[in-house]
């Protein structure tokens, strides 16, 4: 196991060497941009449990009414753009999760 955790180091730096400093670079602040832990939301906030939500006399609750789905294209493409900008690190965890269950 320490050989094959060795020639895998291995490996990763000769990949590393191989790669451009101005890449590089790039890829790092790609990273630090995308992988940012300020993005990742809570358990109760990706799954919307306990949001308030604005009653019709004005007052809110905590008990979100059912979810909806709307399947006009103008109203649902904005919704879902918006969801994936909001919670795209949630997504990506989620796969890989479950990508490393399936495996």
């Amino acid at each position: 196991a320490a050989k094959m955790a060795q020639q895998a180091q291995q490996t990763m730096h000769q990949v590393s060497d191989a790669i451009p400093a101005p890449a590089k670079s790039v890829l790092q602040s790609a990273k630090e941009k995308i992988l940012d832990s300020d993005q990742l939301r809570t358990f109760s906030q990706f799954f919307g449990i306990g949001q308030q939500q604005s009653t019709k006399d004005g007052t809110t609750s905590t008990n979100p009414p059912p979810f909806s789905l709307a399947f006009n294209p103008t109203v649902l493409c904005p919704r879902l753009t918006n969801n994936v900008k909001f919670f795209y690190l949630n997504y990506l965890l989620l796969t890989a999760v479950v990508f490393a269950i399936v495996l």
